[in-house]
Order: C-alpha cells, then structure tokens, then sequence
C-alpha cells in the first residue's frame, strides 16, 4: 500500500481535527483509514530531529488539503451539472464517495484500485453503500476498462472521471489515453485531475526528494499547463481549465491564504462542453 495515500489520509484527519474555522476540509472518515507503517511512523516520531522535516510536514498536509478541497468542489459542480456517475481512479484511502455520495444518492461510484486499498476500506468502513461499487484494477495494466463496464458502469449516462495525485506516477502516455478512452466510454464525460508542472518538481526541496525517494514514491512524469491545452485538444475535449495552488486557495480553500507551502499540485478539469460565455 502507497505510504503517500496513508500519509495523506493522516494529513485530512489532522486537518479535520481543527477547528472549524481554521481547518481547511471535514473528513471524518480519514482517522479510520489511516493505517501505521513504519517508515511514516518513522519520520513522524523523529520529525523534529531532521532538520526541515517538521516544517515540511506541515506544508505537505497544506498542500494536499487544498488540492482535495479544489477537488470536491469540481466533483460537486460536476454533480450539479448533471452527473449521474463518478468513477474515482486510484481512489486510494481517499472517502470521497462516502462524504459526498450522501447528499447525492442518485449518483452511482466506483472506485478503481488495487485489492489492499479496497480490501482496507472494506474492513474500516463499517457502512456498505450499494451505490459505492469497488473495482479490483491496476491502471497501468490495460484491461481496467473492461472490468470497470463489467462491474456495472453505465456508457449512457453522464459521468465525472477523478484521478486526483495519480497521473505522475502511472507510465508516459497514459493520461493521453485516458482521456481518448473516455470520450469514448461515457456521454458528456467531465475529467478531473492533479498534476505536477515541471518548475515544481525541480523547485522541491532537498528533504522532500529523499523523504520520496526512501519511500520509493518519487513521480515519473510532469506536465505544463500548455501541455494539457495540447492533449485535451488532440482528444478533441472542448474545454481544459487549470488552477494552479495559489487559484486554489482563492476559489476552493480560503482558510489557507496565511499558511506556508511548498511544492504542490496544479488541478484540471476537461470538458466535452464549451466554456460559457
């Protein structure tokens, strides 16, 4: 199991533990899916004895708490705009479906990843919603398309796609047919996605690279903004829209205008629909 996805639920569970005001997203199902390994456990425990590592603890979670929220308000627009269908890609320990799928239950989702997370979710999560549906899929094996329409997914209806902290890490070319394989799989198709730009990945600090590279998570591939203008058009999607941090902190998540961050994730969505005027 990915010790990112464990240190990122830790992090929402940290951030949800704040008060009201302050905190940046409410996720009460974070504390149950965190699971202890020893290397976090590690770094944590000793934190204050590295120099940086505290510090960089804290802009980490800030970073992925604002992303999530940027997320969840694109997954709630999408929602609005008709959605009938989420499929969470690499879902993770992520409980989107549940926090969200509450005030939604005419929307089906399902979440693909490999067996340990669904296996973990399974045993922490003590309510079965019929409308979650998990599909057991590797998305760098082909072939998770057929067992996503096998476990129910309906190619008629409208369908939000969500691959939020995924993308770098999965071989070269994959986004591109992601996005190709969608519009082809389901009608007015929303995708929704993080990324990591060039200049950030060679802006990360010393600690981050060794603190991923001792977790064996270091990501594969980045894009610019004009890049994903490229491939959304050679996918003939009609609209691609991109929020650096900084736009994610004005539109999604204002708590966190006074807090320091590092590096941090670009968000996308693309569209099969033109942008209103």
């Amino acid at each position: 199991m990915s010790q990112i996805a464990i240190a990122n639920a830790f992090f929402r569970a940290r951030e949800s533990a704040n008060p009201e005001g302050q905190r940046i997203l409410d996720d009460p199902f974070a504390v149950g899916l965190v699971r202890t390994q020893w290397r976090l456990q590690a770094m944590w425990t000793f934190r204050w004895l590295i120099p940086g590592l505290a510090h960089l603890f804290d802009q980490l979670q800030t970073v992925h708490c604002v992303r999530h929220a940027a997320v969840d308000a694109l997954v709630r627009e999408g929602l609005e705009k008709g959605a009938l269908q989420v499929v969470l890609l690499g879902a993770g320990l992520d409980a989107r479906a549940e926090r969200l799928g509450q005030s939604n239950p005419q929307v089906r989702w399902f979440e693909v990843d490999r067996s340990p997370y669904i296996g973990h979710k399974r045993g922490v999560l003590a309510q079965v919603d019929d409308r979650v549906v998990h599909v057991t899929a590797d998305l760098s094996v082909p072939g998770w398309e057929a067992a996503l329409l096998k476990a129910g997914l309906d190619p008629a209806r409208p369908t939000l796609w969500v691959a939020e902290g995924l993308i770098h890490y999965l071989p070269e070319g994959t986004l591109e047919k992601l996005l190709h394989d969608v519009r082809t799989i389901t009608v007015q198709p929303r995708v929704v996605i993080s990324f990591i730009r060039p200049d950030m990945a060679s802006s990360a600090h010393s600690t981050l690279k060794r603190v991923l590279s001792w977790l064996g998570e270091l990501p594969k591939i980045y894009f610019s903004a004009a890049r994903l203008d490229e491939i959304g058009a050679q996918a003939n999607w009609a609209t691609v829209k991109t929020w650096t941090f900084d736009q994610q902190v004005d539109a999604f998540a204002p708590s966190a205008r006074t807090r320091a961050h590092g590096v941090s994730q670009d968000v996308a969505l693309f569209s099969a629909e033109p942008a209103q005027a």
